[in-house]
């Protein structure tokens, strides 16, 4: 078999028989050939790196009138984000959304220019936690009416455009009184469309954790605790909840502080799926956790895989605030192995910490506010698994980033491909404004083993591999890659193994990733080649008027040590040199039957050229199962090659 290539062959003739090495050739039938097309660069910025490709040098700011904040942001799967938070005019405040396209420009799809804003019809609205439906409406949360000093749990639905969704509650609000000073701070969405807000409630004085569960319709789900609301004390007073994660079990977790004894403390809570409180998790349903300062709270809540929970907030002292994060097993016990006895205090990263992600690869990034530069700036920081600060990550494991004035994350969350988008506030000229960062991501290092009694060569379609034996390149997190295997002639390509998605040779580089390529000798194969017999051209006419006719004969042999398949063709081309390439004009094509080892056969060739038209000087090229069908124990003599025709 032998594969076209744009790079050439060498030919020689001798005594009317041309033989020919190939610089490069691909295996196909028995031997996977893999191909690809893919364009990229394999230069990459240190992870934690601004994003020159994402707004302003990085950054992005949205002016929505006085004054404006985001506390949430989303990602979309056409790669716009959208923001939350809330905008201040005229002395009232509404909801406002802002949606980005992956670049961080407006999408002018959405709402007026790429913003939304909402007024639930109370002086002081204010947007906390925002999720993404599959059918691509927007859900918001947080709290109306606090000027009146009755705050409810306020929700809205938006259309992908960025309309009120009226099949929503009233005209796509929904309000719920839980009796005083209520406000959703986390929102989640379940599998069956079902949403639960989680926040506080005041209650004779003194706040409680509060839940709400709804149906679709923004109806409360009467399944869920009373009447479809929970409220929960968890210490001595002062409890509110700031964060709300559903387990795949539907068991739901809440985060957020408590005081005891006069001083605030992280406190986390578990609910089964009606509503009830979890006994199996910590007491009674119930964990608090004292960093040992006055002031402990946790704003943000994930979930691994493995069923641990991690909570990050701050911890403020008399003397510095810090970043703090704790990790609890499923049954709510601090986990040793994190930190020390299962806490990170951070002092040098930032002094708060209002969100959290968790990467593939089990590293947490933390995000918050930093006040290190003498004014507040975004602040983001990544840990190891055990808790240990990712020196690979910005300096020492943080980055701070410093609009100009007074800065501050309050969102944050991870693209697939790695990169990390974080959304606060910055102030402008007095006001504050919404404010995204996009920080660049980790490359993963893809390597390539070849391994098996044979010998061969592999390449990416994505500049990086190109090895025989072995070799690594680094690529972006998400890119894919396309291996190609070029088995050496004698040999066979076997196929890939290593680790998982290498099976085929196209490789999404989620992770550090090595693949083995295998190619074995051929100890039995066919092996075809040939001999020109003869090949004459004649013409009738003159000038214009000139016809021509090619007839010649080529034997074909088996000189390999098994009998070759039928099925391959032979095919005949007009080439002005001996080399085989895509500017060669291919004037038949015959199947070739099945042939014994050490046996031959001869096929014809009989072509009328164009009138006028002569093949003088010219080459004629005949290639050898052309189609590649089969592996053969040489790959370099399917070509035979007769000229320059007299």
């Amino acid at each position: 078999m032998l594969r076209n290539t744009t790079d050439g062959i060498n030919g020689r003739k001798r005594d009317g028989v041309a033989v020919a090495r190939r610089t490069a050739v691909a295996v196909a039938g028995a031997l996977l050939i893999l191909l690809g097309t893919l364009s990229a660069t394999r230069v990459y910025a240190a992870p934690g790196s601004l994003d020159p490709a994402f707004g302003t040098a990085g950054k992005v700011t949205t002016d929505f009138g006085r004054a404006g904040d985001a506390s949430a942001v989303i990602l979309q799967p056409d790669g716009k984000l959208v923001a939350l938070g809330t905008s201040y005019v005229a002395g009232n405040s509404d909801f406002a959304l802002a949606r980005y396209n992956p670049d961080g420009s407006l999408d002018p799809t959405f709402g007026t220019g790429g913003t939304v804003t909402t007024d639930f019809g109370s002086p002081l609205d204010f947007a906390q936690a925002l999720v993404l439906q599959p059918d691509g409406k927007l859900v918001a949360a947080g709290s109306a009416n606090a000027a009146a000093g009755n705050s409810d749990f306020a929700l809205a639905r938006y259309n992908p455009n960025g309309t009120l969704d009226p099949t929503f509650g009233t005209g796509g609000k929904v309000t719920t009184d839980f009796g005083d000073g209520d406000e959703a701070h986390a929102l989640v969405l379940q599998p069956d469309g079902k949403l639960v807000a989680a926040g506080y409630t005041d209650t004779s004085g003194s706040s409680v954790f509060a839940l709400a569960r709804y149906n679709s319709d923004g109806s409360l789900d009467p399944t869920f605790g009373t009447g479809g609301t929970v409220v929960t004390p968890i210490g001595d007073d002062n409890n509110s909840a700031h964060a709300l994660i559903r387990q795949s079990d539907g068991k739901l977790v809440v985060a957020g502080s408590t005081r005891i004894a006069g001083d605030y403390d992280f406190a986390l809570a578990r609910y089964n799926p009606n509503g009830t409180l979890d006994p199996t998790f910590g007491t009674g349903g119930k964990v608090t956790t004292d960093l040992g300062s006055p002031y402990d709270s946790a704003r943000a809540l994930v979930l691994q895989p493995d069923g641990k929970l991690v909570v990050a907030g701050y911890m403020d002292g008399a003397s510095q605030s810090a970043f703090a994060l704790a990790r609890y097993n499923p049954n709510g016990t601090l986990d040793p192995t994190f930190g020390t006895g299962g806490v990170v205090v951070d002092t040098e990263s930032g002094d708060g910490a209002f969100a959290l992600v968790l990467q593939p690869n089990n590293k947490l990034v933390a995000a918050g506010f930093s006040y290190a530069q003498g004014t507040q700036d975004f602040a983001l920081a990544r840990y190891n698994p055990n808790g240990t600060l990712d020196p690979t990550f910005g300096t020492g494991g943080a980055v701070t980033t410093d609009f100009g004035t007074e800065d501050g994350t309050r969102a944050l969350v991870l693209q697939p491909d790695g990169k990390l988008v974080a959304a606060g506030w910055t102030e402008i000229a007095g006001n504050s404004n919404f404010a995204l960062t996009r920080y660049e991501g980790d490359a993963a290092v893809l390597m390539v083993l070849t391994a098996g009694t044979g010998s061969g060569m592999v390449t990416s379609d994505v500049p990086g591999i190109d090895c025989e034996p072995d070799c690594k390149a680094s690529y972006a997190q998400q890119m894919t890659v396309t291996l190609t295997a070029v088995a050496d002639p004698g040999s066979v390509f076997a196929g890939y193994s290593g680790d998982p998605g290498c099976e085929d040779g196209i490789v999404t580089m989620n992770s550090d990733t090595t693949c083995i390529a295998t190619f074995n000798l051929l100890t039995a194969g066919p092996d075809l080649t040939g001999t020109w017999r003869s090949l004459i051209q004649s013409c009738k006419g003159e000038g214009v008027e000139q016809k021509c006719k090619l007839k010649g004969k080529v034997q074909i042999h088996n000189v390999g040590t098994a009998k070759a398949p039928s099925g391959s063709f032979l095919r005949f081309y007009l080439s002005a040199d001996p080399v085989w390439d895509g500017s060669d004009t291919l004037l038949q094509q015959v199947s070739v039957s099945s042939l014994k080892p050490g046996k031959t056969k001869s096929k014809k060739i009989k072509y009328r050229q164009p009138t006028s038209q002569t093949a003088k000087g010219l080459y004629l090229l005949a290639v050898l199962d052309v189609t590649g069908l089969m592996a053969e124990l040489d790959e370099t003599n399917n070509l035979v090659v007769f000229g320059p025709i007299p």
